[in-house]
């Protein structure tokens, strides 16, 4: 048995690790005409769900082979005290959720995807080590998607290279279908290239890496992502805020042995510096002006350059609803502060407290085919839907987990200064940056809830503790020796959880796949198609609320008001506050000749949405009884 604590990261972890960062956001499929169905359409499609069932396939396989690797060891290693405990009680938060959780198949997945798998990746690597070598080969190895999503960015926004118009249409988000989730990712690895860069002395990839810097700077200027410069901005001044102030405690309590450290620093706020100038220079370049994308109007100072315009009314140009997202959203905190509303519930309990949003909301109805009520998926700040769907003890938990990875990259700087290690020094300082960039985000986006991000976010805060591990440092770690019951135990966790990563991928997948059909088949006018479109998508992903009100509209359409009914006390016992379900309920009511029951809906819609274009018509219908 080995007894090098801790143990190192294998190569095929490293190898996986690759190849599932680089998969999750890569990921999108081109499916032939008739692979699904016959009369199915040939599409190309780039969304979350793909990108989701890349994550979980890849994420628990790494799980699983690593709890396999633990059991023929026939040991366990477990982080310090105060991080087993942290995520011990954010699952507990997780599970106190369910209290008022009403769609449990949507609390599972979500929970899954988001709450459970991540931590428990983060768990199961921190307590590993590597070598400065392999962590260059594992960290040039997480480039190649980045790079690559950039590149393609770079090409839409350019018009470069005919076949990117086979791609579908992303604005300048590239194969991240959204610009500003696109910069979210970018984020992460612009400190990582510079912490990199400035650890190896190899003057080849040194060149190669500042290019890869320089290539991900620019596309990060294109995607206009204001949020995602925000977490740049705070990973370069937290990053070099550590740094500097690492090196003056160490002069303090010991003389450095060398220069090395304060010289390179020098280099590191140069090399950083480069950044805004460089933004500077294409934003304010006739070149940016050719690439611009429309934006909001903002009102300024005409004598005010194109940069300070953008930047001058980042607030107005960033929240376009997210200020008052936040406000209804603390209203569920007030309502639900301890244990939270469940799980991926967000979505479906914030109509309910609709209240400042309300200018924001839409509902085109009037077509049975139309569009959806215009609410917020996502709060666009991670920390207040964590605190709004697990709870205060959730959030706290997160919130001081992340502080301890923190305060891990502070010991890390003292002990690798006083050690001398500057290589590993700069590798901590980029992932470090990478981190902050990522927890930052946190505030304006939901890097948190996006698979690539999601995973890269995770794997950087376990990358933090593997580089600063100290080798047969075995205080730092608890060891549990295994019985051959307990590793018995452990592989069959390992096959659990592969399955059920594997067959949750499917469902997301193919339950994708069959929505986009069905879609496809209401545009082209085949009801029929759709309608089994729909209902093939729904039987592979019933947590996804969108197939039943396909469904319950082309029954409307078909004059089949009984299934219709049906499908909607089916969805609306899960999710009460879905309003265009009660709208169709009450249709389907009224036509079967309940129009007591079709009048109760109708004033359910008209309490809780009274500032509906429509509710001014649903208030004249329910005087009117003869209507």
């Amino acid at each position: 048995m080995d007894t090098t604590y801790p143990p190192p990261l294998s190569i095929w972890q490293i190898v996986l690790i690759i190849l599932v960062a680089n998969a999750i956001p890569l990921a999108f499929i081109s499916i032939p005409p008739d692979f699904l169905f016959s009369g199915s359409v040939g599409v190309t499609s780039i969304d979350e769900n793909i990108k989701f069932a890349a994550y979980l396939v890849g994420s628990s396989l790494l799980i699983a082979l690593t709890l396999l690797s633990w059991s023929k060891q026939r040991q366990i290693l477990l982080p310090s005290k105060l991080t087993l405990v942290l995520i011990l009680v954010f699952y507990l938060s997780f599970a106190l959720s369910f209290w008022h959780v009403t769609d449990l198949p949507r609390a599972w997945v979500i929970g899954i995807e988001v709450y459970l798998l991540p931590p428990l990746l983060f768990l199961l690597l921190s307590t590993q080590g590597i070598t400065d070598r392999r962590f260059f080969i594992l960290a040039m190895g997480l480039f190649v998607a980045p790079v690559i999503t950039s590149l393609i960015g770079i090409a839409q926004a350019m018009e470069w290279w005919p076949w990117i118009k086979m791609l579908p249409a992303t604005g300048n988000g590239s194969l991240l279908y959204n610009q500003n989730l696109a910069g979210e990712f970018i984020i992460l690895f612009i400190p990582a290239a510079a912490g990199l860069a400035l650890a190896t002395q190899h003057r080849i990839l040194q060149v190669t890496l500042f290019f890869i810097f320089l290539v991900l700077c620019l596309y990060l200027v294109l995607t206009s992502a204001r949020g995602a410069w925000v977490g740049l901005i705070a990973a370069i001044s937290i990053g070099f805020l550590f740094a500097i102030s690492s090196s003056i405690y160490c002069r303090k309590i010991r003389p450095l042995k060398n220069n090395k450290v304060l010289h390179l620093q020098l280099k590191l706020w140069l090399f950083f510096a480069i950044i805004p100038f460089f933004v500077l220079l294409i934003y304010t370049s006739p070149i940016w002006t050719e690439l611009d994308t429309p934006s909001i109007d903002i009102v300024t100072s005409e004598k005010s350059s194109r940069y300070i315009k953008e930047f001058e009314n980042i607030e107005l140009a960033e929240s376009a609803g997210r200020v008052e997202i936040w406000q209804d959203s603390l209203a569920m905190v007030r309502e639900h502060p301890w244990f939270g509303i469940g799980s991926g519930h967000y979505k479906l309990t914030f109509p309910r407290f609709v209240e400042v949003y309300k200018p924001f909301i839409k509902l085109p109805y009037g077509n049975p085919l139309a569009g959806y009520l215009h609410t917020p998926f996502r709060t666009h700040n991670d920390y207040l839907q964590i605190w709004i769907e697990l709870g205060i003890t959730g959030l706290i938990a997160l919130v001081t987990l992340f502080s301890v990875v923190s305060w891990q990259a502070w010991k890390g700087f003292l002990w690798m200064q006083q050690t001398d290690q500057i290589r590993r020094f700069f590798l901590l300082l980029g992932t470090f940056g990478g981190f902050v960039a990522w927890t930052v985000s946190m505030l304006f986006e939901f890097p948190f809830r996006m698979p690539s991000t999601l995973f890269i976010g995770w794997l950087f805060a376990a990358a933090i503790f593997i580089l600063t591990h100290r080798k047969n440092n075995q205080k730092l770690f608890f060891r549990l020796s295994l019985s051959t019951t307990h590793a018995a135990v452990l592989i069959a966790a390992s096959i659990c959880i592969i399955t059920t990563g594997v067959f949750l991928a499917q469902s997301i997948f193919f339950g994708a796949l069959y929505n986009t059909q069905g879609a496809l088949a209401l545009k082209a006018g085949n009801i029929s198609q759709a309608k089994f479109a729909f209902s093939e998508s729904y039987k592979k992903a019933p947590w996804e609320e969108d197939n039943l009100i396909q469904l319950i509209r082309i029954h409307l359409v078909q004059k089949n008001y009984s299934q219709a009914k049906l499908l909607s006390d089916q969805i609306l016992h899960r999710q009460p506050y879905l309003f265009l379900a009660r709208l169709y309920r009450a249709q389907a009511s009224y036509a079967l000749g309940n129009k007591e029951a079709s009048r109760e809906d109708i004033r359910f819609v008209v309490r809780h949405m009274p500032f509906l274009p429509e509710s001014e018509k649903y208030r004249r219908w329910l005087m009117n009884s003869s209507d």
